[in-house]
């Protein structure tokens, strides 16, 4: 009787040969050659890069919202003109600064975009602001004469300022934007209501937040851009509370609070409001 010939070796898998073991060393080489989606090749510079200009997009919806509410009511007695000369004066000493540096544009294209809308806005709230109900709205004397000496200095600045001037114009940017919002806080709580748009507020908490991450990146991490932002948040956050609590204490939704820029509700009736009840029950009281 013939032998049965002798069973074939069992099969290997190519993982687990010795050469392929042997390689085991340089898988981390190979993983490293494998096609990856295009997001993980993104470095954190070239995020932020991209989040720049997002953000640079997104900085004209910004104070839209302000400038729409106040053309819709032809009124602005809820809103203050000091915070918005703050605004325009820090923006334009922030675009002093990120210019004259060398920053790259991506860095600080939103806010050459938001010293042109700020300055937008400060005239309309300039122009609809009355010291008297029954003036006539329009701009004064002191208005142009204050646009004028800006744009002067500016020039002035771009040209001829020292560095130590530069970084005290970036120092009053800091102080002067974030500081705007203080007199509209003050305000809202004196008024028991707030006109300045909760949109505007949220995307300025989002867009600072977002600036942190990019000047780390982008800017080096500068300590005056960093402190600016970081406070832009909080008080920005500050703004946007008011305007959901006061709004949700008069028996608004979220909904109707945050589409109070771009629909009629009752904020230009609570402007007058209160004028308006005390001479109806001055003439109830006289009948």
């Amino acid at each position: 009787m013939a032998a049965r010939p002798p069973p074939p070796p069992p099969s290997v898998s190519p993982r687990c040969r010795p050469g392929a073991l042997a390689a085991g060393a340089g898988a981390e080489a190979v993983l490293a050659e494998l096609p990856l989606p295009p997001l993980a090749l993104l470095d954190a510079k070239e995020v932020a890069t991209y989040l720049g200009y997002l953000l640079g997009a997104g900085s004209v919806l910004l104070y839209t919202p302000v400038g729409l509410r106040v053309l819709r009511q032809r009124q602005a007695d809820g809103l203050s003109l000091s915070t918005w000369w703050f605004k325009v004066t820090g923006f334009c000493s922030s675009l002093l600064y990120a210019t004259r540096k060398g920053f790259p544009l991506v860095q600080y294209a939103d806010t050459c975009i938001l010293t042109g809308e700020t300055l937008l806005v400060l005239s309309v709230v300039a122009f609809f602001k009355r010291e008297r109900r029954e003036d006539p709205p329009g701009f004064d004397a002191d208005f142009v004469a204050c646009v004028a000496l800006l744009a002067v200095a500016l020039v002035v600045l771009s040209q001829y300022a020292p560095d130590e001037v530069l970084v005290a114009a970036q120092a009053w940017a800091v102080i002067s934007q974030k500081g705007a919002l203080v007199p509209q806080i003050r305000l809202n709580q004196d008024l028991r209501r707030c006109d300045y748009s909760p949109v505007t507020s949220a995307l300025a908490v989002v867009g600072n937040g977002i600036r942190v991450f990019t000047t780390i990146q982008l800017a080096g991490g500068d300590p005056l851009l960093l402190f600016g932002f970081a406070s832009g948040v909080a008080l920005n956050g500050s703004l946007l509370a008011q305007a959901l609590a006061f709004g949700r204490a008069d028996g608004k939704s979220l909904a109707e609070i945050f589409a109070g820029d771009f629909a009629d509700s009752d904020s230009a009736a609570a402007a007058g409001g209160s004028d308006g009840a005390v001479a109806v029950a001055k003439e109830l009281v006289e009948k």
